[in-house]
């Protein structure tokens, strides 16, 4: 009976492992099938003039993120979507704009200096960073993005405006034969209205269509007491289909913004983590400014930070003679990105500490008396007025042979910042949410008197980038492919600077320089849905307008002349 029952064991045991193999089979099976389903991903980051390349490919990190992925993440701005990107750490918590961008292996104190956004292939605006400006200030994510590429590194010192860390590539939805269309209308806790909308479809035969945006508005998740966050946009993408090319066109219209968050004082009753100090009773403020604050001007503190403006362009692709392919992205950027905000200057005192009479003082707006143990704070009314505009074309032409492929391409770029800026312009506020400037302390009731410092300037600043760069890859094997890429910049920066509004320029800078980068990566494919890569690159972050505002003597020592 023992022998028989171990014989009926070993059987039964014999017969799981040959079920078990099979499931296994039939598991692998299914995952070859599902895979070979999916829609094979193309990606068009780090490619010359976004030529594309299958993922598997690829011998470079770039993380895809679909418009089913975007629903899922929910970002509150664009910034926040960049969090699902391996690598890239973002504190966003100053409002929907003036987001900081940290890139793993690059340095950064803040801002977004290794950061390019990108639509449709083309940079938004070539600078990374500007003071008071990164690129996801002057982009929105709504639902005309079909899919966001993030491609950290690899050969992006090479293509496009030569960004050394991380470019993350908006592409929009793109009509089809089927007419499609969908609405959205989404409310939040904090008093958030928005209504998307958009539809896609074929306006003639090989002529596609989509057209969606949005309109909102908020309190912002910061009460204000007013509708502090407001804003709309409108997208239109175009799609013209040849026998051997194809034509796309498209322009995004947006105005849009909202509150700038600042640090909150928390040591003090009543003030938690929801507080904001814009509120009805000091939106709207008077600045002194230019020599001996000889002018005085209102401004809107509620508008906060924001962008108004468009982002324009398109592609043309092409099929030529003898194999050759020519692939020319444009693009155009203009409008303003303002920045009003109340920025507190030093910690909480109370109103017997600076008031003339040492125990009370009255509000400007309601004539209300404040006493002595009130807690008050200074605060600055900054105002800085950017005027931005840029024009990127990136042409590229490329062919494929037997066992290599070669192509050349040229990226230029044309880019203008007008600054305005009044920032400081320090008076004590009463230190409640929305809380009002008060009278009866010398440096608010006196133009002559200063709460603190005063910083006016207007710049105007131009630039010229000019970049001739080739990438080959030879494929060495069924399964090995190897890549490498060269690039030569011309960076030309004309820069002045009227420090004070006297109508002097103190800081005029003419720059011009020329930098080589590289790259050199190799693929390896294990099977047809994996593989490995190695990557090696070296490439520029090229001065733009504030680096010479900033670090004037750098720029001028003996040793690195670059003022000429």
């Amino acid at each position: 009976m023992k022998t028989l029952f171990s014989k009926g064991l070993v059987a039964s045991a014999i017969s799981l492992a040959l079920a078990g193999t099979a499931t296994a089979q039939d598991s692998q099976n299914d995952t070859e099938q599902k895979q070979a389903e999916k829609p094979e991903v193309i990606v068009v980051s780090g490619t010359p003039g976004g030529a594309g390349i299958r993922k598997i490919d690829a011998s470079f990190a770039v993380t895809n993120i679909d418009a089913a992925d975007i629903d899922k993440i929910s970002p509150k701005s664009t910034a926040d979507l960049l969090k699902a990107i391996p690598g890239v750490w973002i504190e966003s918590s100053g409002g929907e704009s003036g987001a900081n961008v940290w890139v793993r292996g690059f340095p950064g104190g803040g801002d977004a200096p290794f950061l390019t956004i990108a639509l449709e292939g083309s940079p938004v605006y070539p600078p990374s960073t500007l003071s008071f400006l990164e690129n996801t200030q002057i982009f929105r994510i709504d639902e005309t993005i079909q899919m966001v590429e993030g491609l950290r590194g690899g050969p992006n010192p090479i293509v496009s405006n030569g960004q050394p860390g991380l470019t993350t590539n908006f592409r929009l939805k793109q009509g089809s034969e089927t007419t499609e269309a969908m609405a959205k209308y989404s409310i939040s806790d904090y008093g958030l209205n928005r209504l998307d909308m958009v539809m896609s479809g074929e306006l003639a035969d090989d002529l596609f269509y989509m057209v969606g945006g949005y309109v909102k508005s908020s309190e912002g998740i910061r009460e204000a007491g007013f509708n502090s966050e407001e804003g709309n946009q409108f997208t239109i993408n175009l799609t013209k289909k040849f026998d051997k090319g194809e034509l796309n066109v498209y322009t995004r219209q947006t105005d849009d913004h909202g509150s700038w968050y600042l640090p909150t004082p928390l040591n003090i009753d009543g003030i938690d983590a929801s507080y904001t100090q814009i509120g009805p009773l000091n939106r709207q403020a008077s600045i002194s400014y230019g020599p001996d604050n000889g002018t005085t001007e209102m401004f809107d503190f509620g508008d906060g930070r924001g962008w108004d403006g468009h982002i324009s362009g398109g592609s043309l692709k092409l099929e030529l003679p003898n194999d050759w392919r020519l692939i020319d992205r444009f693009n155009l950027t203009k409008g303003e990105a303002n920045t009003y905000g109340l920025v507190p200057a030093g910690g909480a005192t109370t109103v017997g500490a600076v008031a003339d009479n040492g125990t009370s003082a009255t509000g400007t707006v309601t004539g209300t008396e404040y006493g002595a143990d009130t807690p008050v704070q200074q605060i600055g009314r900054w105002v800085v007025l950017k005027d931005i505009q840029s024009f990127t074309n990136d042409l590229a032409i490329s062919k494929r042979f037997d066992l290599f492929d070669v192509s050349f391409g040229l990226y230029t770029a044309n880019t203008k910042a007008d600054d305005w800026w009044s920032i400081g312009n320090e008076a004590y506020y009463v230190l409640q949410p929305g809380g009002e400037m008060l009278s009866g302390i010398a440096c608010n009731d006196d133009p002559a008197v200063s709460c603190g410092f005063n910083y006016d300037i207007s710049s105007v600043g131009d630039a010229q980038t000019t970049a001739y760069y080739t990438t080959g890859s030879w494929y060495a094997t069924d399964d090995l492919t190897i890549d490498a890429g060269l690039r030569r910049e011309n960076h030309e920066v004309n820069y002045t600077v009227d420090e004070g509004l006297d109508g002097t320029i103190d800081k005029p800078v003419t720059y011009d320089e020329d930098k080589t980068s590289w790259t050199l990566g190799a693929n390896y494919a294990l099977n047809d849905f994996s593989g490995v890569f190695l990557r090696a690159n070296r490439g520029y972050k090229m001065p733009y307008f504030d680096d010479f505002r900033d670090n004037y003597g750098a720029y001028t020592n003996d040793n690195n002349p670059l003022i000429k």
